[in-house]
């Protein structure tokens, strides 16, 4: 909850999303992967204040489609006290 002495509120969470080797990649040419380069990662930051609330999340992908952008959307805004803007 915030208060006079802190007026916001942030948190900051990752996760490791990185696929198993095989799984076939998207990109310039489709293929499967044959070996792990690096890990890839989910990340999130809040900010909760007296004007509202944001939620920013990134991820090492190229992107997502809309159905589950949507999806993901509604399950924030059911389990937490923000309203999604586009």
């Amino acid at each position: 909850m915030t208060d006079d002495n802190y007026p916001l509120d942030l948190g900051i969470a990752k996760k490791d999303i990185t696929p198993p080797v095989g799984v076939m990649l998207a990109g310039y040419k489709t293929r499967k992967s044959v070996s792990l380069g690096h890990r890839l990662r989910a990340e999130a930051i809040t900010c909760r204040g007296k004007e509202g609330s944001w939620i920013l999340l990134v991820c090492d992908l190229i992107g997502f489609r809309a159905p589950y952008v949507e999806s993901v959307r509604s399950e924030i805004s059911r389990q937490l006290p923000v309203s999604l803007n586009s």
